[in-house]
């Protein structure tokens, strides 16, 4: 493997690891915006990123990590959502998908049904399932890295 691709493979890796242990905490306590489906990217998230970054910074270059993210969105009670995400030209790669309540007291109302890579590893799916007996609001992601 040459040096790009290792750089590209423990970012990768660190990414997924962070959502899988941080994951489960993370939340939505604020309003939600209009049902537009566009896709915006996280100020908060990509603040949180620069200690990722710092490890690979004694390498010729640091990757660039960026996250897309849906809005809030409702859904009915039993029901299956998603969204597909495409990654912009400066972080071509789709590496991770991810997902929840955008309530944190309905944590574990809302899960992943399935988060699957397509285009080459360009464009990301991610799709839940609203496992309450309520509607909920939910909102979903991709991480892309570049």
């Amino acid at each position: 493997m040459n040096p790009k691709g290792s750089i590209l493979a423990v970012v990768a890796l660190g990414v997924a690891i962070a959502f899988v242990v941080a994951g489960p905490s993370i939340g939505r306590d604020g309003p939600s915006g209009p049902d537009d489906r566009k896709l915006h990217p996280q100020p908060q998230r990509l603040a949180d990123t620069s200690r990722g970054e710092a490890s690979i910074a004694a390498t010729r270059s640091a990757a660039k990590v960026r996250y897309l993210e849906s809005k809030a969105t409702p859904i009915g009670p039993g029901a299956s959502d998603g969204y597909s995400f495409t990654c912009p030209k400066r972080t071509p790669r789709a590496i991770a998908g991810y997902g929840g309540t955008a309530q944190a007291a309905n944590a574990g109302d809302i899960v992943i049904a399935d988060s699957t890579p397509f285009r080459k590893g360009r464009s990301w799916s991610v799709g839940i399932k609203n496992l309450a007996a309520e509607p909920r609001e939910f909102y979903v992601g991709v991480v892309c890295v570049g």
